[in-house]
């Protein structure tokens, strides 16, 4: 089975097989189908109506029945074109009750729209949510075994963000099966799994919003002013704003005399729904990658690395006007003298610190040396401080401290970690991956108020880093969306 998933071509075949089954149900079944006709409304007894049809030979009744308030007829197909079917009662006053019927040229009866409902369309959603199952099988199988071999990579957090989109999409799927849309309904489904993902963490995105505020008030106070500071109220504004932005789109269009959405033949409806569910995809996306980044940064922070380590590499970070560590700072030198301690204790193996970090430009001495005075106050060993004073930031720090720790060590491919906080240990993670090196990490423990703002930023990092590949996937699902849209829009024109 995880050869069969691993191959595209069984995705391929499937696919083709899936498509042929829709396809044989709409020749063998699609001739005949049963039209429902509410009579709520209508003074109605049993066999108290009479059936019209206005263009003849298109299709039949050939047989009818009531069941408490629906009327059911059944039809038969006679040749290509479309009628309105329904039904009368006694009362002409209380108008009919009934729907479009097309007859294509294959025969095949749909209901209400050119790619209306048919007999044996529901199995269109069914095959899809089927190939999306399998699919998803593969997702959750890939990266299984990606992140076995190394939790920080860019392709985990994209691999389990659609793993988390698919599963809530054949769970949708699923939930509306009951609704018979043939495929007008099926589009109109698939393209509403990323407005009701988004709507459904709506109240989430809300309560974080003010969480996230209230947060980044205590941080400002702590921290001082800064746009970085921040950084999470605007995200959670945005992401909420976003979810709100095609409600209040619709009702702003409802009332608009300039552009008409009330014709259902109108070009601007489906250009309205365009737009509303390319916002939703956005935010469905974004979402999608913050569940997967949470989820995998926290088993980043929580993963304690093998004790076989030659080399930890601390991170720099800013530090105080008199050259002392900051308390964010000192953490991380704490963090790692801590790894080295329960190492010596478990394997008997001394490690080598390679605090690392260069002089800013408002900083007395370079990182690298602060935490160099720092672990020789802890009472390290000097012949165990190897110091980088040259980066400037954590892509430097990777670079630079293993360029030192190869010519140091004599090897090419010694055994390496890193220190850092809790919500860095995954964009470390992702870097040293980058650069071709499969680094574990530990991370000390950041203030509450600290870590939600801080946590955002790396978020937004992990996006931007990856930037290109994200607009290119968001571009390619607008395109299918333009697709669904015409399939719309031929359907109630056609």
């Amino acid at each position: 089975m995880k050869k069969l998933l691993y191959n595209n071509e069984f995705f391929l075949i499937l696919a083709v097989i899936l498509a042929c089954v829709c396809i044989a149900a709409a020749f063998w079944l699609g001739d005949e189908c049963v039209l429902e006709c509410n009579t709520e409304w209508m003074s109605l007894k049993e066999e108290n109506y009479s059936i019209i049809i206005d263009e003849e030979g298109i299709v039949e009744v050939t047989d009818s029945w009531m069941k408490g308030k629906i009327v059911y007829l059944k039809m038969k197909a006679i040749g290509p074109g479309k009628s309105y079917v329904g039904i009368q009662g006694s009362d002409p006053n209380e108008g009919t009750n009934g729907n479009l019927v097309f007859v294509h040229n294959n025969g095949m009866i749909t209901i209400e729209k050119f790619f209306g409902y048919y007999t044996g369309s529901q199995l269109i959603p069914i095959c899809i949510a089927v190939w999306l199952a399998f699919m998803l099988a593969r997702l959750i199988l890939k990266y299984r075994e990606s992140t076995r071999e190394n939790l920080c990579r860019y392709r985990n957090i994209s691999t389990l963000g659609l793993i988390i989109f698919v599963a809530f999409t054949v769970i949708w799927l699923l939930f509306v099966l009951y609704q018979k849309g043939g495929i007008y309904g099926t589009v109109r489904n698939i393209m509403g799994a990323a407005g009701s993902f988004a709507n459904f963490t709506l109240p989430v995105a809300f309560v974080l919003s003010i969480l996230i505020a209230i947060s980044n008030i205590n941080l400002l106070r702590k921290e001082g002013r800064s746009l970085k500071n921040v950084l999470g109220t605007a995200f959670g504004i945005t992401i909420f704003l976003m979810t709100i932005a095609p409600i209040i789109l619709g009702e702003i269009l409802q009332r608009s005399s300039v552009i008409d959405v009330h014709y259902e033949k109108s070009v601007w409806i489906y250009v309205e729904i365009f737009v509303e569910n390319c916002i939703y995809t956005v935010v469905a996306f974004l979402e999608c990658m913050l569940i997967a980044t949470i989820i995998i940064a926290l088993k980043a922070a929580r993963r304690t690395p093998s004790f076989d380590k030659d080399y930890v590499i601390i991170q720099g970070s800013l530090m105080n006007p008199d050259g002392t560590l900051t308390k964010l700072l000192q953490g991380r030198v704490d963090r790692a003298i801590e790894f080295a301690k329960l190492q010596k204790e478990k394997s008997g193996r001394d490690i080598i610190f390679v605090p690392s970090g260069g002089k800013g430009g408002d900083e007395p001495i370079s990182e690298g040396e602060a935490m160099e005075r720092y672990l020789l106050e802890q009472g390290i060993d000097p012949e165990h401080i190897l110091v980088e004073d040259k980066s400037s930031n954590t892509w430097e720090n990777i670079e630079f401290s293993m360029k030192l720790i190869r010519e140091h060590s004599g090897k090419q491919d010694p055994s390496v970690m890193y220190s850092t906080n809790n919500y860095h240990v995954l964009r470390a993670g992702l870097i040293a991956t980058a650069q071709g090196l499969a680094l574990e990490g530990v991370g000390s423990g950041t203030k509450r108020y600290f870590w939600v703002n801080a946590f955002v930023r790396e978020f937004i990092a992990t996006l931007y880093a990856q930037w290109k590949k994200h607009i290119l996937l968001l571009v390619i699902l607008m395109i299918l969306i333009a697709i669904m849209c015409s399939i719309l829009y031929l359907s109630v024109i056609l």
